[in-house]
Order: structure tokens, then sequence, then C-alpha cells
């Protein structure tokens, strides 16, 4: 089974025509004339004129700051969002409609282009947002600058009113080890928000929980390294009072008083584990690795053994490697697979095949 890979269940916005000169009106980009026309003519110049993949130097300082400006760096992060409200509708039709109207009105397909490209953004507000947590599953930046403790969320550091138009207020938060869950209320004046989880297993791709107004998620830490939490600004602007997230640390969620055991069998190796109660699991994944002769360790996996999402008393699984060889050591990592696509690891055991 291949693993939730972010933006999994994001859904394209839908095209509405609006003209350049009713670009103030729209609702990701309400601030001034000159200066909206201005940063989306730089930003989609940026983005016609491509470029590598991989983020650039700056993109990595800029992204390790507290608060992200776009407007103030429309070929670095501009070209990013540009980038992402076409993917909301289709990057090669944008790029096709662009020349087809500049053949038919004479005008430069560069024109053509930032007029689609407003009429995109007056009808996708959530692009910022995506844009962030596309942007942070992609570098991981200095954490320092933008880091908070888990006391620092308890207490209500973790502000989700908005940072401004075209603006990002970026929070970093390094478990270091703790096992406890973080269940997080959003509050009913919040921005859009989102939060690239990051494991301490580097194999794992980042994956993304996104955040509305009066939302609550639970997100577990065991087996995880990173949180950068992310709050979208908007049209409103900063309204100078701070709408705090509710941040609470909880024991025994998803999953209470786990107990594994592993043998070697005739079968293969068995993995037995059981919880004593467990509420928003979906599945648990389990992953191998064995060194080979030349010294690479191989990795095989996630096999997922189903779960029942909530259970007040116990539950217990087993899983029976009948793929491995005899005679082979294998170490087995298992991970809760919780009702929002993130990983919490359980447990891991090494043993030797029969």
């Amino acid at each position: 089974m291949a693993m939730k890979r972010p933006f999994g269940k994001l859904r394209p916005s839908i095209l509405a025509g609006c003209a350049v000169g009713l670009l103030t009106a729209a609702p990701g980009l309400a601030i001034s004339p000159a200066s909206d026309e201005t940063f989306l003519q730089q930003a989609v110049a940026a983005y016609a004129a491509g470029g590598a993949s991989a983020p650039d130097p700056e993109v990595w300082a800029l992204a390790a700051a507290p608060v992200l400006d776009f407007r103030a760096h429309p070929a670095a992060l501009g070209r990013l969002w540009v980038q992402e409200l076409a993917r909301g509708v289709g990057e090669g039709g944008v790029v096709r409609r662009a020349r087809e109207e500049a053949a038919g009105s004479g005008e430069a397909p560069i024109a053509a282009l930032t007029r689609i490209f407003a009429e995109t953004a007056r009808n996708d507000n959530l692009a910022l947002v995506r844009t962030a947590a596309r942007l942070f599953t992609g570098v991981e930046p200095e954490a320092s600058p933008s880091r908070l403790k888990i006391f620092d969320l308890e207490a209500g550091a973790l502000d989700a009113a908005s940072p401004g138009p075209l603006a990002v207020r970026h929070r970093t938060l390094l478990p270091e080890g703790s096992s406890e869950t973080l269940r997080i209320g959003w509050p009913a004046d919040g921005s859009e928000g989102a939060a690239v989880v990051r494991y301490e297993d580097t194999s794992l791709p980042a994956d993304v929980v996104f955040f509305r107004a009066g939302d609550r998620r639970s997100i577990p830490l065991s087996g995880v390294a990173r949180i950068d939490f992310l709050v979208a600004g908007s049209e409103a602007g900063v309204s100078g009072v701070q709408a705090p997230v509710d941040c609470t640390r909880v024991a025994g969620l998803p999953y209470s008083r786990l107990d594994a055991h592993a043998t070697a069998g005739p079968e293969g190796p068995r993995l037995r584990w059981s919880t004593a109660s467990h509420d928003g699991i979906w599945g648990w994944a389990i992953f191998r690795e064995e060194v080979l002769a030349d010294g690479q360790i191989a990795r095989t996996g996630p096999q997922v053994v189903p779960s029942a999402e909530r259970a007040a008393e116990s539950y217990g699984y087993v899983y029976v490697d009948t793929r491995a060889s005899a005679g082979t050591f294998y170490r087995y990592t298992v991970w809760a697979v919780t009702d929002e696509g993130l990983l919490t690891r359980a447990f891991s055991a090494t043993l030797r095949s029969e």
C-alpha cells in the first residue's frame, strides 16, 4: 500500500472571469492596485521563466523566518504561489489558454498569462496555505528563528490571526522525543492554517494537516522530528487581535498501554501486539529492514494491518512475515496510522528468522 502523500485531497479551484482592473477585489489580493499588479507581474514573469525545481538558497533562508512576506519576494516566493495557482486549474491548460488569447487579441503572452492568474487568484483563496505547506514539505530550514517549545504552544503562543495579505506566519516545534499527542483546536476567528509533520525516519515523506476555523485535530508526537505550523494571511489584513490556537498535551492517544512481542517460527517472524484502548487509528504500517551481503540495508513495506478506528477495550493484532528468508536478521518497525493520515511510531523489534 502506498502511504498517503501530502496534498492528496486538495480540490482544484473553479475559474471565474474578472479583468486585471478588478485585481484589488480578489480575496487574496486586497492591497493597493499598484503594489498588487507589480507583485503579480513579477511573480508571473519568474514563473514563466521556469528554473530549477529545487528551492534556491534564498528560499531556504526566507523559510526560516517567523513571517514570510510573499509580496516582498515575488521572484522567490511569489513564483511558488503562482505555480500553486496553476496546479489548481491545470498547469498546461493555463499556458495554452494564455497563448491562444494572446494570439487572438494581439496582447503579449506574458500579459495574457498575468491576467489569467489574476482571475485564478480571485477564485482560489486557499492557494497561499497550499503553497506554504508544499514549500515546507520540500525544505527544512534552520528551526531557531521560528522555534516554539511545547509549553509555548500550551500557553497560546501560536497565533492563528491573519498575518496580512500574501503573508504566512511560521512557527516550528521540535518534539525532542515526546511520546504524547497534541490536541489542537483552531480558533473560530483563525485564518487558514497547516501543520507540516516530519518524521525521525527520514525515508518517510512529510505529511500535512490543514486547519480551518473551528477545526479540532490530533497530532501524535512519537517518531516525529519536527512540525512546521503555518498560518496564511487573508484579505482582512492584520487585525491587531490575536487568535491563539488551543494546544493540549494528552497521554494515551491514539492508543494506551501497548504490549508487543516478536518471535521466530516456522511460518516466519511473528509480531503480536495489543492496546488497552485506542481512538482514531485507521491501521498499522509495518516496515522491514535487513542487511544485504554488500552491507546495504534493504527496506520493504509498508505492510498494513487494518484496525477498528476506535475501541474502548483491549484489541490485539498479529502479523506474520511469510516472505522472510531463513537464518536472516530482520528489524521491524511498526507505526500506527491515524485517521488524520499521520504516523506515530509504536515499537521496533529485531530478530533472526528460523
